[in-house]
């Protein structure tokens, strides 16, 4: 509650709003344009599927549909959850349906996602050896102006072929009659670099932009889209592989918040990849924006230009003189997993639920500002504030724990965690050395947003309290 008492007699009335109360990215309405991941011919190993989207409800039952407003032919799927519980829509039966290929075409495959009280709710693509989550982020997801992050070292493994995997990000639009406009950065399929264009999509309609190369330099990070209204954008960087850390390739992507959502401070707490090769990936939306890591000035980068640094096993506080949009390459030995991180200015959750996918192991990454460590609990069960450590360079504002709860969360089960006394943030990273990674970003990634609404004739002198 903030208290002020007034100076003149007009004030402007502010009205303050927030993406979803005290949760993660809990919503009524998501919308989602699914990536398309290869099925390669050669070799010839299942990394496509299955895929499916999976739900947790919060205080209250929810009533879940899930349709495709563009394509009337596509039977709506349902899902009936009850309190706190956790539930899946299984997709793979529909996958020719839902993956958004092929490239450089306005296609009808948005999902459109509603439930009656408010859900968290991630996409899965769930191969064994192929898998990633993308954290579905509600409204705080929509806008008319993003900034693509990509990676730009890792390749799309020249291994697999026919297809090949791909680095691409996804449009999928709102509102009919919505006119976008993409300047890619690198060439994408049947469109050149640097020159941008303007396609018309429907409600529920979708494009996919596919990087032409496979290099991590021809990736598409620096690219933007525009729009007259909102839209939702995945990213995806499909079989990715570094031949200095080891032969595996797996997926790495997530669902992008537009620029009005980014931030200028961030931590990244690192996985478990061999060797320094944790990234973080940082992307500029102004020019001459300076970026500082644990206090040291690391170089100054232009709107559309992207610098990267690893972890090197500790944490990374990371400032920037102007927005910036972060993605973070992590995981387990040489299998990745990608994340686009929230801001930790104004951003954050008293209470967030992720499941459990399979039986490998599942680690939480918590951040919270210093005096919320011992406010926890995992399931009911306080998390001891003795596991959490001081981010180095934040002069000790903030505190971080790396939690194996692989024992207290069964497989296909949620992890319910609380916190009572402070806002948080809280990663998901999931899977092993052997068999690929699941990583994702779970907090809020909305900042309080404050507009002027009205004019009220209140006299000097009168104490006005604003709740938010």
């Amino acid at each position: 509650m903030i208290r002020t008492t007034l100076r003149c007699c007009w004030l402007v009335l502010l009205l303050l709003s927030i993406a979803s109360p005290l949760a993660a990215q809990t919503d009524t309405s998501f919308w989602f344009v699914a990536p398309d991941c290869v099925f390669p011919g050669s070799p010839s190993i299942n990394l496509e599927s299955p895929i499916r989207l999976r739900f947790t409800s919060q205080s209250l039952p929810a009533s879940i549909t899930v349709t495709q407003p563009a394509n009337p032919a596509f039977t709506p799927l349902t899902l009936s959850l009850g309190a706190n519980a956790v539930g899946t829509i299984e997709l793979t039966s529909r996958i020719t349906d839902v993956e958004n290929r092929p490239a450089n075409q306005v296609l009808n495959k948005g999902l459109l996602i509603q439930a009656t009280n408010l859900v968290t709710t991630y996409y899965e693509q769930g191969s064994d050896f192929n898998p990633d989550i993308f954290s579905l982020k509600g409204k705080t997801a929509l806008g008319t102006s993003f900034m693509i992050p990509m990676q730009n070292v890792w390749q799309n493994n020249p291994a697999y072929t026919n297809p090949n995997g791909t680095n691409a990000f996804d449009v999928v639009a709102t509102e009919n009659n919505t006119q976008v406009t993409i300047t890619p950065s690198q060439a994408i399929v049947g469109r050149p670099a640097g020159v941008p264009f303007t396609i018309t999509l429907n409600r529920g309609q979708t494009f996919s932009a596919v990087a032409a190369g496979f290099t991590g330099p021809s990736h598409l990070s620096g690219s933007t889209v525009t729009s007259d209204k909102p839209i939702a954008i995945t990213i995806k960087d499909d079989v990715l592989s570094n031949a200095s850390i080891g032969t595996c390739a797996d997926l790495a992507g997530d669902q992008l918040i537009p620029v009005a959502a980014l931030g200028t401070k961030y931590i990244a707490i690192q996985g478990f990849l061999n060797a320094s090769n944790d990234q973080v990936f940082i992307t500029g939306t102004q020019n001459g924006t300076q970026v500082r890591i644990n206090g040291s000035l690391i170089g100054t980068i232009n709107a559309g230009q992207t610098i990267s640094r690893s972890s090197n096993g500790a944490p990374q506080y990371i400032e920037t003189s102007a927005a910036t949009a972060l993605f973070h390459i992590s995981g387990f030995g040489c299998e990745v997993g990608g994340a686009v991180l929230p801001s930790i200015e104004c951003t954050g959750s008293r209470q967030v639920a992720v499941t459990r996918s399979d039986n490998k192991p599942i680690f939480l990454i918590l951040l919270v500002p210093s005096g919320g460590e011992g406010g926890f609990t995992l399931n009911a069960t306080p998390i001891a504030a003795s596991q959490f450590q001081d981010v180095p360079n934040t002069a000790s504002a903030w505190k971080y724990a790396r939690l194996d709860v692989s024992s207290q969360v069964p497989v296909g089960q949620s992890a319910f965690v609380v916190n009572t006394t402070r806002d948080f943030h809280l990663g998901i990273i999931h899977g092993d050395a052997g068999g690929g990674c699941r990583y994702a970003y779970f907090s809020d990634f909305q900042t309080l947003q404050a507009t002027a609404a009205a004019n009220s004739p209140l006299c000097v002198g009168n104490t006005l309290n604003l709740t938010c």
